[in-house]
């Protein structure tokens, strides 16, 4: 199990990577490959990382948040 960060929300005027909440499995998103980072409040976290918040977890897929 990958260790799991505990952060603050996210801060818009600071650099975040997107939230993907929802995505049903039959939905097409378009990934860039070469986008190996996710950004969380200006701190860059590597592909696979977990973060939590206010009782949410997110993994690092991509350069988006997946909800998980």
């Amino acid at each position: 199990m990958a260790d799991v960060t505990e952060v603050d929300a996210q801060d818009p005027a600071k650099k975040n990577s997107p939230i993907m909440v929802d995505v049903e499995s039959e939905s097409t998103v378009v990934l860039d490959a070469a986008t190996r980072f996710c950004y969380w409040n200006g701190g860059e976290f590597p592909e696979g990382a977990e973060v939590t918040n206010n009782g949410n977890s997110y993994e690092c897929s991509y350069g988006n948040w997946v909800k998980i």
